[in-house]
C-alpha cells in the first residue's frame, strides 16, 4: 500500500501501539480511548491484510509484517511530527509520553532516583518504562522505536549505522561481605580466602559470559556459585547472616552499604574490575524533545554526577 496517501492518523495509532506495545498506552500517548485505537488498528489490519499486532497477555506483540513496517513508518511519523515537536521544544513541562529504557538491574538503583529526579523537575510528564537488559544487539528495536534508550555495560553497545552511544560513567566491581564472613574483618582483601567463599551470582546472564568469571576461568581459578538469583533484593538479607559473598558494581555495593551498615565493601584487583556504563540511542529519534531531554539529563546531569563522585572503598587488595 501508499503509505503517504494513508491517512495520516493510522500511520500514528501504527507507531503508538509499537512503542507502548498496549493498546491502553497507545491510547494514553494519543489522547484517545482504547475503543478508538482499536477501531483505527482494523482499519490498518484491513488495509495490509496482516493481524500486524498479536495480545500477548497484557500487551501487543507486533507480526513479522509490522517489524518489516516499522523502520519506514517510524521515518515517517517523526518527519511528520517534527513541526509540533520543535514548536514544544521550550516547554518540556507540556510532553506527556512513556520513554522505554533496557538496562542491567545493577544500574537501576544507581541511575533510576537521579534520572527520575531531575527529569521530574523539567519534564514531570514523562514516564519511565525500565524493561529487562539481555546481553544482544538493541540496534533494531532502537531504530525502529521499539525501545528509547539502552544503557549497556562494557563492550556490550551496537556497532550498528545509525547508533550513537555516549559513555556515562566507569565503575569497578566490589564485593560486598557481611559480618559472618571470614573477609569481614580482614584490613586487605586476601584472593585465595575469597576464592575459597561460597559466592551469589545475581547476574542476568549465563555464567560463562560474565566478564568476571571468565577471566576467573583463564587463570584456572573458578570460584563456586552456592546460591544464583534472579535479582538483587535479597542480596543484603543473605549477607547478614552467612559467610556468602556478592560481587557487585562498585555504585551498587555504595548503595547497598549505605542502607545496610554492617556490610563491608573489598575492591577486587583493578585488571579483574573495572568497567564502562554506556547509553545507546538511534540517531533517527534524537531530536524529539521528550528523548533529546532525557537524554541530556541521563548524560550530562545523571553521568556527570557519577563520574565526579566515586564510590567510596572500604578496603584495599593484597
Amino acid at each position: 500500500m501508499e503509505w503517504l496517501k494513508t491517512d495520516l492518523n493510522l500511520l500514528k495509532v501504527f507507531h503508538a501501539v509499537l512503542t507502548e506495545g498496549s493498546v491502553s498506552g497507545a491510547a494514553r500517548k494519543l489522547h484517545l480511548t482504547p475503543s478508538a485505537i482499536s477501531h483505527q488498528l482494523g482499519r490498518l489490519r484491513a488495509n495490509t491484510g496482516d493481524p500486524l499486532f498479536i495480545r500477548v497477555g497484557q500487551g501487543m506483540v507486533p507480526t513479522a509484517r509490522a517489524l518489516e513496517l516499522s523502520g519506514p513508518l517510524s521515518t515517517i511519523v517523526s518527519a511528520l511530527s517534527e513541526p509540533e515537536m520543535r514548536g514544544n521544544q521550550g516547554n518540556l513541562s507540556s510532553i506527556r509520553r512513556s520513554i522505554r529504557i533496557a538496562m542491567p538491574p545493577t544500574l537501576e538503583a544507581v541511575l533510576l532516583p537521579l534520572l527520575y529526579s531531575r527529569l521530574g523537575e523539567v519534564a514531570p510528564g514523562i514516564d519511565l518504562v525500565i524493561l529487562p537488559f539481555e546481553r544482544r544487539s538493541y540496534s533494531r528495536d532502537l531504530l525502529q522505536g521499539i525501545i528509547d534508550f539502552v544503557l549497556s555495560v562494557g563492550g556490550d553497545y551496537g556497532t550498528e549505522s545509525g547508533i550513537t552511544h555516549d559513555l556515562l560513567y566507569s565503575d569497578t566491581l566490589t564485593s560486598v561481605v557481611g559480618p559472618s564472613s571470614p573477609l569481614h574483618g580482614l584490613p586487605l582483601l586476601d584472593i585465595e580466602l575469597w576464592l575459597d567463599q561460597p559466592h551469589i551470582y545475581s547476574v542476568p546472564w549465563p555464567l560463562q559470559d560474565n566478564y568476571l568469571d571468565q577471566w576467573l576461568a583463564r587463570n584456572k581459578r573458578p570460584r563456586r556459585i552456592a546460591v544464583s538469583l534472579s535479582h538483587y533484593g535479597a542480596i543484603p538479607h543473605l549477607l547478614q547472616c552467612t559467610r556468602l559473598v556478592a560481587t557487585l558494581p562498585g555504585r551498587l555495593a555504595s548503595v547497598l552499604t549505605a542502607t545496610w551498615p554492617e556490610l563491608r565493601m573489598l575492591p577486587l584487583p583493578a585488571e579483574v574490575a573495572s568497567g564502562q556504563v554506556f547509553l545507546e540511542f538511534a540517531q533517527n529519534f534524537a531530536d524529539q524533545p521528550a528523548l533529546a531531554a532525557t537524554r541530556e539529563f541521563i548524560v550530562d546531569v545523571v553521568g556527570n554526577e557519577l563520574r565526579t563522585q566515586p564510590h567510596m572503598r572500604s578496603a584495599a587488595t593484597t
